[in-house]
């Protein structure tokens, strides 16, 4: 769950803000230049960037970080039930 959560987090954000530019009519933010994301007085170019594209590159760290984590416990908790498993049948 810990795992989900800590990948679902930004990627959500990174979707939510990624339909923001979609629905702000004009949106246009460019990473290389200003760009105009105007929302009321308010330029929410710079943001959106940051969110979108900071939003994609921790979610990317974190499948690979929690992957390995994921299968490590994975096989030890395989390997624990199989010794539960062996243990009873001995008795």
């Amino acid at each position: 769950m810990v795992a989900f959560a800590v990948t679902g987090a930004p990627l959500t954000v990174m979707l939510l803000a990624q339909a923001l530019i979609w629905v702000i009519p004009g949106c246009n933010p460019n990473p290389y230049a200003l760009g105009v994301c105007a929302v009321g007085p308010y330029n929410m170019a710079s943001p959106l960037m940051v969110a979108g594209i900071g939003g994609g590159y921790i979610a990317l760290l974190s499948v690979l970080v929690s992957g390995p984590l994921l299968l490590l416990a994975w096989f030890l908790s395989r390997r624990s039930k199989k010794g539960a498993a062996a243990n009873g049948l001995a008795q």
